[in-house]
């Protein structure tokens, strides 16, 4: 995205790669929750195991944590869609909490376009348990909006 260029979508069963520096998933943020991303069908999993950096409740998992994860593993359904977006709504259900040293698994999908709106679904799971379920409301932007001047750094 930061080059401003449409990428093609990315072929079913690969790993996904979104931001290397994000507090997410990025693997150069040493602080990162350590999320490893791949497509799955129409699918985007994201999937890691919280250790007790995210800690909110004794042994479990701060919801914000949860929300942030939710979000970003969300925008990995806009490298399918091949349009940079902006996340305008989320309306996220807490139904279990999330577990610290398990792997928790999140699976989101778009289901519906309506012009610039994206309307992306995604769930949050402990094996076979729902501990989170979203939904949102992205709006595309021109490519454009997304390209950076190279880093001075």
């Amino acid at each position: 995205m930061r080059t401003g260029v449409p990428q093609p979508p990315p072929p079913d069963g690969a790993e996904l790669f979104f931001d290397e520096l994000s507090f997410i998933g990025g693997p150069s943020n040493g602080g990162s929750m350590g999320f490893r991303y791949r497509r799955d069908g129409e699918d985007a999993v994201a999937e890691t195991v919280f250790d007790r950096a995210f800690e909110g409740p004794p042994e479990r998992v701060h919801g914000g944590a949860v929300a942030a994860a939710i979000d970003e593993s969300m925008s990995l359904v806009l490298l399918f869609v091949g349009q940079p977006a902006y996340t305008v709504r989320l309306t996220i259900s807490f139904r279990a909490p999330a577990p610290l040293h398990r792997p928790v698994q999140f699976r989101s999908r778009l289901v519906q376009r309506e012009g610039r709106k994206l309307f992306i679904h995604a769930d949050a799971r402990d094996g076979d348990e729902v501990v989170a379920t979203c939904r949102a409301i992205y709006v595309t932007v021109d490519h454009s909006v997304f390209a950076l001047a190279p880093d001075p750094r």
